[in-house]
């Protein structure tokens, strides 16, 4: 039987081998190599570095995540450095013992599948952009953008039971992670937003309220002549459509959640180190928002 460190390793060994045939960039293959010469502090500076050097669409916007992220982590890692650091690296990798209480899942596992997904779907939809654009062509489009969101709330969802997580080391209370696990997104969101500070606000506000209900249930299309997603959703019982035009979707909603996944992740990156080396984490501090 597997353990869940098990299934981390083969999750980031995969991962390693889609980087090493270079879906994600040279330079993403680039870092791999060289991060068995690394320490952390090393390895962290660089993944900030390759983004902050890099010309990523939604770039300003990802750094207000960042900052919302970081704030909220500063908070705990104040209240309990060491409890803040092992739910950092408990979150990616998991908890080996299975007999402790603070048992985690692994979750480099979803963010694999959330950056291979993301790859191949722009991978795919500009050779499909370079072809004539009939129905198919659009309807095909289409449906890669709106599993790759659906992608990507999923792991948010995961980012979120994580936030509920650095709450209790915050207000110093004991993690109930059998409950926090049972709670669906809705009510993750509702835990969240009781906190009534700007940074839940912006984190909570990356999902689109109506998407987020129509993606659960895949109630989703693309109407070709009104150029418009058309979204199924649930009201007190009743179904409604909900119409989104192509462009709010691609320049407003889609961008958000991939800007509070990296934001989240740089957050990661940025916190640990500090935690290692308080100079260096002052530094790319300045980097990132100066």
């Amino acid at each position: 039987m597997e353990s869940k460190f098990d299934e981390f390793n083969k999750a980031n060994n995969e991962l390693k081998e889609f980087i090493n045939l270079g879906l994600f960039g040279e330079e993403a293959k680039e870092l791999v190599n060289k991060f068995k010469n690394m320490d952390h502090t090393e390895y962290y500076g660089e993944c900030l570095d390759s983004w902050l050097e890099s010309d990523q669409y939604y770039k300003d916007e990802t750094k207000y995540y960042i900052e919302a992220f970081f704030m909220i982590f500063l908070d705990a890692y104040e209240k309990d450095s060491e409890r803040l650091l092992n739910e950092l690296l408990w979150f990616i990798e998991g908890n080996r013992d299975e007999n402790r209480d603070e048992n985690r899942v692994e979750n480099v596992t979803a963010y694999k599948e959330y950056l291979t997904n993301y790859n191949m779907c722009w991978n795919e939809i500009e050779e499909l952009i370079e072809q004539d654009k009939n129905k198919i062509v659009v309807k095909k489009v289409s449906n890669l953008i709106i599993n790759n969101y659906s992608k990507g709330v999923e792991f948010i969802s995961r980012i979120y039971s994580l936030l509920i997580i650095v709450f209790c080391i915050i207000d110093k209370k004991k993690v109930d992670i059998e409950n926090i696990n049972k709670k669906t997104l809705y009510q993750k969101c509702n835990c969240i937003k009781k906190r009534r500070n700007k940074y839940c606000d912006l984190i909570i506000d990356c999902i689109d309220r109506n998407i987020r209900n129509s993606e659960v249930h895949l109630n989703a299309t693309y109407d070709f002549d009104k150029k418009a997603y058309i979204f199924r959703i649930t009201k007190n019982g009743k179904f409604k459509n909900c119409e989104i035009s192509y462009e709010y979707m691609i320049f407003n909603i889609y961008p958000k959640v991939g800007g509070c996944i990296k934001g989240f992740m740089s957050a990661i990156d940025l916190i640990i180190i500090i935690i290692n080396d308080m100079n260096k984490g002052m530094e790319y501090i300045s980097k990132i928002f100066n």
